[in-house]
């Protein structure tokens, strides 16, 4: 392994480290301030934002070529807000949702640099991910202990002076550059106008793992009546099957394509929402959790936008994907809140396992 592949590597993990506190933590802290339903808005609004925020940076990366920078700019600033989070409680839920979009940026940058230098798209996402998700189980190790003993606040500051030390530290690794003198013009509206009905069709299937993700934090430790450092064992279990599993959910895509990968993901979640319908528990749940279903969902979506775009304007197509992921994460998590709210926990999984049969059924039928 040369130098320069090293070092793509550590900061792909470092990536993973630092977003998995507005991630995975963030939500507990959320369901403290304002209740379940808050914890749904606050996923949904994210995720939105999350989705359009790289629809601004993209045009820029093309042009000059840039996309790890461009990533340590984003996890230099939303560092910074996160800071500022901690700080100022009026609108300390606003800079969270401010700085988690901001953060994630880099996803669709770093997955854009890959996948330019590859022909193998699943691959290069699977490697991208393998990366990512070993930064996971060693943020949620980490801050899953810190915040037994801190409160958020106090987490909110540690973690901003983290992602600033870090961003800092990397910001002159020498990246091989492909540019575009002019790319393309993008904007949401014209993303969502734009958009081919597979990308469209395919990134509504987000809407099943969503409508869950936007509480499983708060199921779990307010619910299920787990402890911060057990959700970050959680997670850490969780994601290490990710880092396992990453490259092979990337080649699995190459050899058999995006839609036939996906619909290994989709057979998963009605069997997830019936077992936690029938065995509400802590084991049943970290079992469940473990299985890293959703990358047959994701590393497909970002692989196929990669294999129809230019490489000279790949961020600006994997930004796209993503805008489309965020809108759909954010509608389901909204949805997912929502029901939550008003209903029994049993309800909200009976009307889970439902969707999460009929929602593929017809994917399948119009794509």
């Amino acid at each position: 392994m040369n130098d320069r592949k090293l070092y793509l590597y550590i900061i792909y993990t470092i990536y993973g480290f630092i977003v998995t506190y507005p991630l995975i933590f963030i939500a507990v802290y959320t369901y403290q301030l304002g209740g379940i339903l808050a914890t749904a808005f606050i996923y949904a609004i994210s995720a939105i934002s999350i989705g359009i925020a790289p629809i601004f940076i993209s045009p820029f990366s093309d042009r000059s070529g840039y996309r790890i920078r461009y990533a340590l700019i984003s996890i230099f600033t939303g560092s910074i807000i996160m800071i500022l989070s901690s700080i100022l409680d009026k609108i300390a839920l606003i800079l969270i949702i401010l700085s988690s979009a901001i953060i994630q940026i880099g996803q669709p940058l770093f997955i854009s640099y890959e996948t330019e230098r590859s022909k193998l798209t699943g691959s290069s996402v699977g490697k991208v991910y393998l990366y990512i998700n070993f930064g996971y189980l060693i943020g949620s190790l980490v801050f899953g202990f810190v915040l037994t003993y801190i409160d958020f606040k106090m987490m909110g500051i540690i973690f901003g002076l983290i992602g600033i030390i870090l961003s800092l530290t990397f910001f002159c690794f020498k990246e091989d550059k492909l540019f575009s003198f002019n790319p393309n013009k993008t904007s949401i509206i014209r993303t969502l106008l734009t958009t081919n009905k597979f990308n469209l069709l395919s990134s509504f299937l987000v809407i099943i793992p969503a409508l869950f993700y936007s509480i499983v934090p708060a199921y779990y430790v307010f619910f299920l009546n787990g402890k911060i450092l057990d959700w970050g064992i959680v997670n850490a279990i969780s994601t290490l099957t990710g880092v396992i599993s990453s490259p092979y959910i990337g080649k699995i895509t190459d050899r058999i394509g995006t839609k036939k990968t996906m619909l290994i993901g989709l057979i998963y979640y009605p069997i997830y929402y019936a077992s936690l319908y029938f065995y509400p528990s802590q084991i049943v749940f970290d079992i469940l959790y473990s299985l890293p279903f959703w990358l047959f969902i994701w590393i497909p979506l970002y692989s196929y936008s990669a294999q129809i775009s230019s490489i000279y304007e790949r961020a600006t197509s994997l930004s796209n994907i993503n805008l489309l992921i965020g809108i759909f994460r954010g509608l389901g998590g909204i949805f997912g809140g929502i029901v939550a709210y008003f209903l029994t926990m049993n309800e909200f999984f009976v009307i889970s396992i439902l969707l999460s049969l009929i929602i593929p059924i017809i994917y399948y039928i119009f794509s």
